[in-house]
């Protein structure tokens, strides 16, 4: 492996092309083939110190880097070309690239992150995203009949409380109901409910019937529709208290 290792050609090679020593070593270890855990170190320190002896238009701070790396190889390549005297202290003994496997483990899992989430992103580019969609001026304009104090956000609270305690009675039903509730038609109970309590009741006695997703929604916009007709008017005495719903006579 090492061979071949020796046969690569390094005038091809700048390291222009590399974001730091790390990524040179690991270019020179994949393309020797070599075990990145058992690293050939005598033949990766000659391959590296040719590269950047072949260098020398990179700014100091740049190159700088590369030759604390050199440093560090070099310092790898004597330790283990030092003889073994004691062989029970050797097997005790850290192997000198320990640090330095480490090192290149951790930039190639960043390395390889990095990659992930540029592919993601180039995925991305070619996808075209709708700009967010304006709401008419004629429906902004048409706000249901309220008293201060009373805004769309406060139905909205009350109508997700309504299904909070739809959930709590009993799971609601998600599937399609073979007879579909009808706006037209819970409009006109809900007058019909209006006309038996004096034209007063409450949003939630509305609601105190087991009922299915669908119907829930339809009534929820039966109120919004009536009020928008003048029909209603919603009032709060404050903000705990529920809302009413008052007939309002012609």
């Amino acid at each position: 492996m090492s061979q071949k290792g020796e046969s690569i050609n390094h005038v091809t090679l700048k390291l222009a092309s590399f974001e730091g020593p790390l990524d040179l070593l690991l270019h020179l270890i994949k393309d020797a083939e070599m075990d990145i855990y058992d690293i050939q170190i005598s033949s990766i320190t000659n391959q590296y110190l040719s590269i950047i002896n072949r260098t020398d238009q990179m700014p100091l701070d740049t190159i700088g880097q590369y030759l604390v790396m050199a440093s560090t190889l070099m310092e790898i390549k004597s330790r283990m070309l030092l003889p073994v005297i004691d062989y029970e202290v050797a097997e005790d003994e850290i192997d000198p690239r320990t640090d330095l496997v480490e090192q290149l483990i951790e930039y190639q899992n960043f390395k390889n992150a990095s990659n992930k989430l540029g592919a993601m992103a180039s995925n991305r580019s070619d996808y075209f995203s709708k700009e967010q969609s304006r709401t008419p001026k004629e429906v902004v304009d048409e706000q249901p009949l309220v008293i201060p104090g009373l805004s769309l956000d406060v139905l909205q609270n009350a109508f997700k409380r309504v299904l909070l305690r739809q959930v709590d009675r009993q799971p609601v039903q998600k599937k399609i109901n073979m007879q579909p509730f009808s706006l037209a038609d819970k409009i006109i109970e809900i007058e019909q409910i209006l006309e038996s309590s004096n034209g007063r009741l409450t949003f939630d006695d509305l609601f105190e019937q087991p009922m299915v997703v669908s119907e829930i929604v339809i009534t929820f916009l039966a109120i919004l529709e009536l009020s928008k007709m003048k029909q209603i008017k919603l009032k709060q005495t404050n903000s705990y208290e529920t809302i009413q719903i008052v007939k309002i006579e012609a």
